[in-house]
């Protein structure tokens, strides 16, 4: 019997923390080719800071951020961002950025800077919920 699950997937490590978001990456995709539906994606604490296009890495590194953003546009998934550790951490999209008064911003789609209700609707929603970091 085969029985698929929702889940919702919170990443808190920034890249460069460890192997956490490489980790819920790849746990992502094993869901999906499991069947299971990903209900919701959201970065929180350092977590947002996987979602900066400004990151450099050197050519034998792949960039996490590209990584994530590969397979949510593949999979048309939205990468939530907790906004207000997004704001402190200086991830910021072009609105936020310019409601703010920020000389610019940071993210691209399919990153979207959300509030915590969207996490806890989400786990709610969800079957399962699953934290890396």
């Amino acid at each position: 019997m085969n029985t698929s699950l929702s889940y919702t997937i919170v990443i808190k490590e920034a890249p460069w923390q460890g192997q956490q978001s490489l980790q819920a990456l790849k746990f992502c995709q094993a869901l999906l080719e499991k069947g299971h539906h990903l209900a919701r994606v959201f970065f929180y604490q350092d977590g947002v800071l996987n979602a900066s296009a400004l990151q450099w890495r050197p050519a034998d590194e792949n960039s996490i951020e590209s990584q994530w953003r590969e397979f949510a546009l593949k999979h048309q998934l939205e990468l939530a961002l907790c906004i207000t550790g997004s704001l402190r951490r200086g991830i910021t999209d072009a609105k936020e950025a310019q409601r703010n008064a920020l000389p610019s911003s940071n993210v691209q789609l399919p990153w979207a800077l959300t509030g915590l209700g969207q996490l806890i609707e989400a786990s709610v929603e969800s079957d399962r919920t699953v934290s890396f970091g």
